[in-house]
């Protein structure tokens, strides 16, 4: 009896198997668990870079058509903001630089996500870089959004035609 009572208070910790397959367990749980966190993070980037992009596309057509309901002048009001106008009518940039695209990439969306200069700086993921050149006599705009894994998504604004392209790299 002696003998019984002194294995019942001993045995009152983990035997060293019983940590060895916790500690196996919960690593084969987190090796399966983080890539899928992983990859819905830049999934989470890449829908944000959408939309930013399909809700610039839709404001950039409707100030073309506000451009024609505001009698065709040099400006277009936009909200609270407004825009320069190319010739055809196309929302421009108020200079070919980058805080010009920045401001025009601002004046355009109801809630921008911030910018950065592509020049000398790389955005990091999950940010926006601008450029601003100088396309047909307008100021032109690029704008590359840095994803976590995929390399880049860009587009650009020739508002001398009003095209807005965009590419996934």
């Amino acid at each position: 009896m002696n003998t019984k009572s002194q294995r019942i208070t001993l045995s009152k910790g983990f035997t060293l198997i019983e940590l060895v397959l916790t500690i196996v367990i919960l690593g084969l749980i987190s090796a399966i668990a983080f890539p899928t966190f992983v990859s819905l993070s830049e999934e989470a980037h890449d829908a944000s870079a959408t939309s930013t992009f399909q809700q610039f596309r839709t404001s950039y057509e409707l100030a073309h058509t506000a451009w024609y309901a505001q009698g065709q002048g040099n400006t277009i009001k936009i909200g609270d903001s407004t825009v320069n106008a190319s010739t055809t009518g196309y929302a421009q940039a108020t200079a070919a630089s980058v805080v010009g695209c920045q401001n025009f990439f601002a004046d355009m969306l109801d809630f921008p996500p911030p910018t950065r200069s592509l020049f000398p700086l790389t955005p990091s993921a999950g940010e926006w870089g601008v450029f601003g050149f100088n396309n047909a006599g307008s100021p032109a705009c690029l704008f590359i959004y840095m994803s976590d894994t995929t390399p880049f998504r860009y587009f650009w604004i020739l508002p001398a035609t009003g095209t807005v392209n965009s590419f996934n790299v």
